[in-house]
């Protein structure tokens, strides 16, 4: 089964290189030099999703505005 990962895109020299977790490379034995392969999908980070809002719809979230909800439902006003 294969096994998924979320990496974050890091400067290497002129490159950008990826860090596997050190639970993967125990669990699936992987060495340097190894081979793998890998689907390359770029995600979205909470704040571009609050920011921008969801592809295809007109909703964005007013970031203060859901501050302000949250720390009164958690009882923080």
């Amino acid at each position: 089964m294969p096994q998924l990962i979320t990496a974050k895109l890091r400067p290497w020299g002129n490159s950008l290189g990826l860090t596997v977790p050190r639970e993967i490379v125990i669990k699936k034995d992987l060495k340097p030099n190894d081979i793998i392969t890998f689907e390359l999908k770029k995600g979205i980070t909470v704040k571009e999703l609050m920011e921008n809002g969801i592809k295809g719809t007109a909703n964005k979230v007013d970031i203060e505005k859901m501050r302000l909800e949250s720390k009164k439902m958690w009882g923080m006003d």
